[in-house]
């Protein structure tokens, strides 16, 4: 978060990376059948999305006679007035720091989307001046939001005037400023509120997937940007590039000077190749910091409008041309990626309203949107006409406060993308993953994790080979792709089959059906296998 941000924050011991590793050419005799007994686009281990209804209303200026000019005020009204409620919903829900003024205020641990998701038709008042109209968002939350809430709440409402709706101003926002930016409605005057019934209903959640490393090795190369924003607390930026780094370096990664300390934006990635499928993948890592001119340590300067300008450039260039797009750094609902000292600069600062018009491909990337309450910015991606189909783009994001003593996570993410055994890339499921972020931040924090476009991730392993199912087979190797597997499904007959989440991710004839072990009795996976056990 910016401003006065998590002060409490302290370095932690780092949480291992590694997910399961799959055996070589093993035969799976011990393999048995099992026998069998949407909507939000978003995926997380301890989190859930929620609809929020409820009908808001606005009020015209007394200057405005003729019905046609009212209805077409109210029109512009409730564009802002969507912002008002989500604004004051979302201080009521999100987590607060202790020296928050409104600390004891709500407190939920979650975090509202900005656009209404209704359009609906105002209805006039019988005064002829207000208008009410629907209102619906997205939040993301606890699993028992629904518990703390309760499924209909009433919702207290600051009452800013027209005209400090329409101070939206970049960085000089009217929900910036007193009472609004730190909203408690014990200490306004009822003439300063008024109340909104709200309805909360939870969403059906998507099923688990893998990230899409068949999109992402087909060019013959990952890429990957990672940049640190300016940490005031223990510049935790410039100790974060360095440990990731030594930890890069420490994997085997080719770097283009000798030391960190000689490492620059401009030196060029730090290189590692892996196999999959039998063919050569070449990782590139490019670390993007501030500097501290202070003591020495290269980089734009981010007390300044010149450093911060090129320190958003870098993060431009990554989202324009780099496959995978790491962030490390203070956020919070709206500011997007603090890169630059805010309290210095205004540059620098790539906040969600940037987010729609970057230079983007309309390939498939990666986001991992690493700090506090950055919830929303899934949201502000998809509004960028590169991705607005939901079809090429994994967004990472927490519903609150993260570690920004820790880069745990972001070599988490790496090591999931580069990690060889046996000379196979070793595919890791997005419940893996986010799981793995929400214990990454160690005792007390409750991140909640979650990654938006999961609906379009495969549901079947993704380094595996349709054609070779069914065919014949005596170990895993024997099928070709690196994530086929030979598999029993019969006394008898041993077929090449691969791994699935659900029907989903299998192809016509074939179901994804448990797979266990006869001799422990213990489930191994799920295998698309043919509906009938036998194939044709």
């Amino acid at each position: 978060m910016k401003s006065t941000m998590l002060a409490f924050f302290a370095v932690i011991t780092l949480v291992a990376g590694c997910g399961a590793e799959v055996g070589g050419a093993a035969s799976n005799d011990d393999d048995v059948i099992v026998p069998e007994g949407k909507e939000d686009d978003f995926f997380s281990s301890s989190a859930a999305e929620y609809w929020f209804t409820g009908t808001g209303t606005v009020t015209v200026e007394d200057t405005l006679t003729a019905a046609d000019a009212k209805l077409k005020r109210a029109r512009e009204l409730v564009q802002l007035k969507n912002v008002a409620i989500s604004w004051f919903l979302n201080t009521y829900l999100i987590d607060k720091e202790d020296e928050e003024s409104n600390k004891a205020y709500g407190g939920f641990s979650a975090l509202t989307r900005f656009a209404s998701e209704m359009d609906g038709e105002l209805v006039a008042a019988a005064d002829g001046k207000t208008f009410s109209f629907p209102w619906k968002v997205q939040v993301a939350g606890p699993k028992a939001l629904v518990t703390k809430l309760g499924a209909s709440f009433t919702l207290p409402l600051g009452k800013p005037t027209n005209d400090e709706l329409s101070q939206l101003e970049f960085n000089h926002e009217w929900y910036r400023s007193s009472p609004w930016d730190s909203f408690d409605p014990s200490k306004l005057t009822a003439a300063d509120l008024e109340k909104m019934t709200l309805k909360v209903t939870k969403q059906v959640a998507s099923p688990d997937a893998w990230l899409a490393y068949d999109r992402l090795v087909a060019d013959g190369e990952i890429s990957v940007g990672v940049h640190f924003g300016w940490d005031y607390w223990a510049r935790y930026d410039i100790k974060g590039a360095r440990n990731l780094y030594s930890y890069l370096t420490g994997q085997g990664f080719a770097s283009p000077v000798s030391s960190f300390d000689k490492y620059d934006r401009t030196s060029g990635p730090l290189t590692k190749t892996i196999k999959s499928n039998g063919k050569s993948i070449v990782v590139k890592i490019s670390i993007f910091h501030p500097g501290d001119p202070a003591n020495q340590v290269i980089g734009p300067d981010p007390d300044s409008d010149a450093g911060g300008k090129v320190l958003e450039a870098d993060m431009r260039d990554s989202l324009a041309h780099r496959e995978v797009i790491v962030f490390e750094g203070h956020s919070g609902p709206l500011y997007g990626f603090a890169l630059a000292n805010w309290r210095k600069t205004e540059e620098g600062d790539m906040d969600d309203s940037k987010i729609p018009t970057a230079e983007m491909p309309k390939s498939y990337q990666i986001v991992l949107a690493n700090g506090c309450d950055t919830y929303d910015l899934g949201q502000a991606f998809w509004k960028n006409p590169a991705k607005a189909d939901h079809q090429s783009l994994n967004v990472i994001t927490t519903t609150s406060f993260s570690n920004a003593g820790t880069e745990a996570s972001a070599e988490r993410l790496l090591k999931a993308l580069f990690n060889n055994a046996y000379g196979k890339l070793q595919p890791v499921k997005v419940s893996e993953l986010v799981a793995g972020f929400d214990a990454d931040q160690g005792s007390g924090f409750h991140s909640q994790y979650g990654l938006h476009g999961v609906e379009s991730n495969p549901r079947y392993q993704p380094m595996s080979d349709a054609s070779k199912l069914c065919q014949s087979c005596t170990t895993d190797a024997s099928c070709g792709a690196d994530g086929n597997r030979c598999t029993k499904i019969s006394t008898t007959a041993k077929v090449c089959t691969f791994e699935c989440i659900d029907d989903s991710g299998c192809p016509t004839n074939y179901k994804c059906k448990l797979v266990g072990s006869a001799t422990t009795g213990t489930a191994k996976s799920r295998q698309c296998v043919p509906t009938s056990n036998r194939c044709r």
